[in-house]
């Protein structure tokens, strides 16, 4: 039989009871971490900024090009194809 502890619990004489609290060792500050966070925010608005503004660039090419082949389609006469009945 085990013994127990004064709330009833099994206590293991093999494992100390640990009564410090632990010390993390290497971890960064708040005040670094804030930082590399508010860095890695701003590098994000400026690809969306970039990203917005090939957007934009692309839309207004595919735009004029749009209108340049609208106004070729507008000045050329259409031709009927040939059917193969029509060479009878």
């Amino acid at each position: 039989m085990l013994p127990v502890d004064s709330c009833g619990r099994p206590r293991n004489p093999g494992h100390p009871v640990r009564t410090e609290n632990r010390v993390r060792a290497g971890g960064a500050s708040f005040d670094r971490s804030l930082q590399d966070l508010k860095e890695r925010e701003k590098e994000k608005s400026g690809r969306f900024q970039q990203a917005v503004a090939e957007e934009k660039a692309r839309k207004a090419l595919l735009g004029k090009k749009f209108q340049e082949l609208r106004k070729e389609a507008d000045e050329t006469p259409t031709e009927r194809p040939l059917r193969p009945f029509d060479l009878d």
